[in-house]
């Protein structure tokens, strides 16, 4: 599949169109003055028609696939190749997570929260090494008498002069392997 779908965008490559597959199932196209047939949306149309129409197995089963875009311009995400194929990665791992068959345009936030999360997880192994979290017990009351009925536990992190919530850092252990 990946070979037929490396030939179907083959197609695209012209004089103004480079086309590559990074690695996996990750391909990269760059596209110089986009526009008209050219266009992004124009070239993720298409893409999307064909995955849809799908592709046929050697056993003769027919395998539709979805396709997700990560879009990083020159020069607003970068002036150099790699950054923008990097930013581009980024933005796209972004579209993924709305769910499978979207196009995402890079967007300085995007970039900023993805290198915030990376130097959190670094962080987060050392933190764990160090046994770097906090405890804290909330007790729990019942309404008609009053009388404790249990504690709540929260773990917390101090990082950085302020708490990091654990909505923030246990997807991250949880992504990372850190935690099951």
């Amino acid at each position: 599949v990946i070979q037929q779908f490396s030939q179907f965008l083959g197609e695209f490559t012209d004089e103004q169109t480079i086309v590559c597959h990074i690695n996996n199932d990750i391909f990269c196209i760059a596209i110089y003055d986009p526009c008209g047939s050219r266009s992004v949306e124009h070239v993720y149309r298409i893409i999307q028609e064909k995955a849809r129409q799908g592709f046929a197995l050697s056993t003769g089963q027919e395998l539709t696939l979805s396709v997700t875009i990560g879009v990083a311009e020159y020069p607003e995400a970068s002036r150099k190749t790699l950054e923008l194929i990097k930013c581009a990665e980024i933005v796209m791992f972004k579209a993924k997570e709305k769910g499978k068959s979207a196009i995402q345009y890079f967007d300085a936030p995007i970039l900023q929260d993805f290198e915030r999360n990376v130097e959190l997880e670094a962080k987060l192994k050392d933190a764990a090494i160090a046994n770097d979290f906090v405890m804290y017990f909330q007790p729990q009351y019942r309404t008609s008498n009053k009388r404790l009925r249990g504690v709540e536990a929260l773990i917390r992190w101090p990082y950085e002069d302020k708490m990091i919530s654990p909505s923030t850092f246990i997807p991250l252990a949880e992504k990372n392997g850190s935690i099951v």
